[in-house]
């Protein structure tokens, strides 16, 4: 005699209805079934892109976002972006609207960055579910900001240095990952 087992696994995040990915299991009267328990997040954690491999870099006045998949549940500590010149930039967090930026959650005052990965603290700390996440940037310097072609998904809109938007309106979709990533703890 066989039994079925099926496992559902939601995404968690801000999408506009969950995606489901489903498995069935025939097992085994006498057979079992050992799931691995995943890693408990611990310590100070990051997502995002860590490389310091770049090849492209944007103009001023452009919010810059890549979407990266956070795995724990968080209280996100800062936003890290790898700077080429010093200058000013501001970065923040948007939801997942199904592949592309969905609303702001949070974002950092406008600060001075140096070049080199700079990091830019977010207080109070932001909590977040597991999940896909767009973590964006804007620069009022020409070339700042850098990226990775042909890896990842970017998405760009033109906006006068600033506070970020609520939502990207008409932003431009590329194939590269800036260099950016977000540091955590785990509650």
């Amino acid at each position: 005699m066989k039994t079925n087992i099926k496992f559902l696994l939601l995404t968690a995040g801000l999408l506009a209805a969950p995606l489901a990915c489903q498995q069935t299991y025939s097992l085994q009267p006498s057979s079992a079934v050992v799931l691995p328990t995943p890693a408990p997040c611990s310590g100070a954690v990051s997502f995002g892109r860590f490389s310091t491999l770049w090849d492209y870099s944007h103009g001023a006045n452009y919010i810059e976002a890549s979407l990266y998949t956070l795995s724990d549940s968080a209280h996100l500590t800062s936003i890290n972006v790898y700077c080429r010149y010093a200058g000013a930039i501001r970065a923040g967090i948007y939801g997942d609207g199904i592949g592309s930026p969905g609303a702001l959650i949070a974002q950092t005052p406008s600060v001075s960055a140096l070049p080199g990965w700079f990091s830019i603290p977010l207080s109070p700390s932001v909590a977040l579910a597991p999940g896909n996440y767009w973590l964006a940037v804007i620069s009022s310097t020409t070339g700042l900001i850098v990226s990775q072609s042909g890896v990842g998904n970017k998405i760009y809109q033109y906006q006068t240095y600033g506070a970020l938007p609520n939502f990207l309106t008409s932003p431009t979709t590329g194939n590269f990952s800036i260099l950016i990533n977000a540091s955590y703890t785990c509650p």
